[in-house]
């Protein structure tokens, strides 16, 4: 799996399932492989609109795998290590897809 098809998978279940609870998306844009980029803000639009496509994603990956980093907890880190080493974005449920876009585009988890 490239790392464009792993970045897109993990956007793609973010916006399937996982940042619905806090993000109103407009501007979708589809690929063959799922999302490729769509802009969100919060429900009551207090944080703009923010451009979210595979780049976030890879923020928030290399942000969340850091060495000595605190942004996830271990349980999370290491489920997303795991996916990330195999190469497998399955391994990634839309809760850990929405962490992961939520510190791509923050640079933390600010909705629970």
């Amino acid at each position: 799996m490239t790392d464009d098809t792993f970045f897109t998978d993990i956007l793609t279940t973010a916006v399937e399932g996982g940042i619905d609870h806090w993000a109103s998306a407009r501007r979708h844009e589809l690929g063959d492989a799922g999302y490729r980029r769509l802009e969100v803000t919060d429900h009551d639009g207090e944080l703009g609109w923010q451009l979210l496509d595979a780049t976030v994603v890879s923020r928030g990956v290399a942000m969340i795998l850091q060495d000595g980093q605190t942004v996830l907890d271990e349980a999370w880190a290491g489920m997303l290590r795991e996916a990330r080493a195999a190469g497998n974005s399955s391994l990634i449920n839309a809760e850990l897809a929405d962490y992961i876009v939520q510190v791509g585009l923050f640079g933390e988890v600010v909705f629970n």
